[in-house]
């Protein structure tokens, strides 16, 4: 997998989110998939570490401060090298004026990826991706929370997906300090708050992330949730009962 993590300039951010999409359009030439794209903070959930996503005062500065994330997966870290060094991908980057900041790392993966485009994925799949990511102060036990997190999570008897848990491999853009990476799906937000509030969690993982890492822990949506849209389709057009229904079904 290979995680992207944007600071889209606010007061440019359709461009910004052309520059993210044609970067990942641009994967398809190499066999690449867009796992999950997500550009609304309104509709992420911080779990924990929100100091490090939303900065409390100009003295202690956020640094998660992203605004985008896309996940995309390859089949082999050659596609990624091939994807990356390409002449697209280049030009793609010289343009990057609407993106203040941005991190590009690749993680090894434990499944293979699916597109957002081959999958029915709200009304089947996982909708939700839980984004633990961390900046190490301490290797050791920051090995043992990647190593334990793929032990445990299977003990749980949840309906869970888990994608990666892993120290990152490559970084090929470095603005975002990213060291350590775990991402599992999850079919709904009570499944997910479930596992984190598991006493195998908070007694045997989170202590290890805390000692390790200055961290953030958030849930994503995979997709756009088409209730969403639908709501803000009908607020736009001043149709308060449709916006209404269109949230409550």
């Amino acid at each position: 997998f290979v995680v992207c993590l944007f600071r889209c300039a606010t007061d440019a951010m359709d461009v910004a989110k052309k520059f993210v999409t044609e970067l990942e359009t641009a994967t398809r030439e190499y066999n690449g998939k867009t796992f999950l794209r997500a550009d609304n903070p309104k509709t992420w959930e911080v779990f924990d570490g929100r100091d490090q996503f939303v900065e409390p005062d100009h003295l202690n500065p956020a640094i998660f401060d992203f605004n985008c994330v896309s996940i995309l997966g390859f089949t082999g870290l050659e596609n990624v090298h091939n994807w990356w060094s390409s002449d697209e991908v280049h030009e793609i980057l010289s343009l990057r004026d609407s993106i203040e900041k941005m991190g590009v790392f690749v993680v090894e993966g434990l499944q293979k990826a699916t597109d957002l485009q081959e999958r029915d994925r709200w009304a089947f799949g996982d909708r939700l991706l839980l984004l633990e990511l961390m900046n190490i102060s301490h290797y050791e036990p920051a090995q043992q929370y990647t190593d334990k997190y793929q032990q445990i999570i299977d003990k749980i008897g949840l309906s869970s997906t888990l994608l990666f848990a892993e120290s990152v491999s490559h970084t090929l853009v470095s603005e975002f300090p990213i060291d350590h990476a775990c991402a599992t799906s999850w079919r709904m937000k009570s499944e997910a708050q479930r596992w984190y509030d598991t006493d195998l969690y908070r007694d045997h993982l989170m202590p290890l992330r805390k000692e390790a890492s200055k961290s953030l822990a958030i849930l994503i949506p995979i997709f756009p949730d088409p209730r969403l849209d639908e709501f803000e389709r009908a607020k736009r057009q001043g149709n308060a009962s449709l916006a209404l229904r269109s949230t409550v079904r």
